[in-house]
């Protein structure tokens, strides 16, 4: 099975994704960075609460602008990625962990449209292909997101 990742032996990660790959991933970035600023209530476990009571929660909120400055960051992060992800070959640790945090968010904001809540979940057979597409998306995000987490892992063999 061909890995998207590589641990080198320099302590690098390398990226093994075809510039096919490369195109379709940073679209999926631009498109859900679009997306992800437009708002929604059903993506609010991108930005969840940091108060069990609204009151607290609602006067947080409006204190420090939170949502909009969580969106712009995770969007900013994004963007890093998807120019990651095209332009470069190899990543240093600070860039994997980077890729890392934004690819579990990308899938967490899949799920969030899928309404995803467990990993045993299903698509329906007569679900739209639209919605077919996005839960192919969602897998494919974590088909990525797995095989980085195991080139990050140092007791996994490198290449030359």
């Amino acid at each position: 099975m061909r890995q998207p990742f590589r641990r080198t032996r320099a302590d690098k990660i390398r990226n093994k994704l075809t510039a096919e790959e490369r195109a379709v991933i940073a679209q999926i970035f631009s498109d859900s960075s679009d997306l992800i600023m437009g708002g929604s209530e059903r993506l609010w476990r991108l930005f969840p609460p940091r108060y069990n009571d609204p009151a607290r929660q609602a006067a947080y909120e409006l204190e420090k602008e939170t949502t909009a400055e969580e969106r712009v960051e995770l969007v900013t992060n994004f963007v890093l990625c998807r120019t990651l992800l095209v332009d470069s070959d190899l990543f240093d640790e600070k860039e994997a962990d980077l890729l890392l945090r934004s690819l579990s968010k990308l899938r967490l904001f899949f799920a969030s449209l899928l309404e995803i809540d467990a990993d045993d979940f299903e698509l329906p057979h007569d679900a739209p292909a639209e919605v077919r597409l996005t839960f192919d998306i969602y897998n494919y995000t974590g088909w990525l997101l797995m095989h980085l987490i195991e080139a990050m892992d140092p007791t996994q063999a490198t290449e030359q």
